[in-house]
């Protein structure tokens, strides 16, 4: 285990105490930005990736979970759900291509999106 997680103690009735080490990076990859914040706090998630040395920013983990639901989303659809511009989406969306995380499959208008895991 990676020296960067942080512990936690839970003591239950019986006054068992359980002591593990969680990463903030597993942490957002296996429950989502929200659900990591709730646990572990406000700045978790910030720019964490689901692969391992991926950086991936709050917006584009937003953009991929959106077009996971529904890949003939357009940028500005996604600007309005993600809460940015369309050019910020359509930077986004090329950052992602280029990571390798998302393809576009047809054409511009009535092709859709494929988010590669």
């Amino acid at each position: 285990m990676s020296g960067n997680g942080q512990t936690e103690c839970i003591t239950g009735k019986s006054g068992l105490m359980l002591t593990f080490r969680a990463n903030p990076q597993h942490l957002v990859a296996a429950l989502g930005v929200d659900e990591a914040r709730r646990i572990l706090g406000a700045g978790v998630g910030e720019k964490v990736g689901e692969k391992v040395g991926e950086k991936l920013t709050e917006n584009q983990q937003k953009i991929l979970m959106l077009l996971m639901k529904n890949p003939r989303l357009a940028a500005p659809a996604l600007a309005m759900e993600v809460g940015i511009s369309s050019r910020k989406v359509e930077q986004n969306l090329a950052k992602l291509k280029a990571m390798g995380r998302l393809g576009r499959v047809g054409p511009a208008k009535g092709g859709h999106w494929e988010v590669i895991e």
